[in-house]
């Protein structure tokens, strides 16, 4: 995918009406130098070890997010069978 053109879904995403944790990402995502870079070095540590130049204050952001963020994990714990694994 070109970079203007996930730039162009990025910002679809972040300018959905309802306030959702993709919706938050989304408009982070587009914050940074570059988005493509951003995914590859995502895919390529899968999150583990990858610092993001990103202003989310995670406490405002987990509060505000907080059943979403419990229903993600109670699909991925159904999903998997196992607890979301943390490091």
């Amino acid at each position: 995918m070109e970079g203007q053109a996930l730039k162009k879904i990025l910002r679809v995403i972040g300018n959905e009406e309802k306030d959702s944790i993709r919706k938050e990402v989304a408009k982070e995502i587009l914050k940074q130098t570059n988005c493509i870079q951003f995914f590859g070095n995502l895919l390529q540590y899968e999150g583990r070890g990858l610092k993001v130049n990103c202003m989310i204050n995670s406490h405002a952001f987990f509060d505000k997010y907080y059943n979403e963020i419990e229903a993600l994990r109670q699909l991925y714990e159904a999903e998997n069978g196992e607890p979301v694994p943390i490091e």
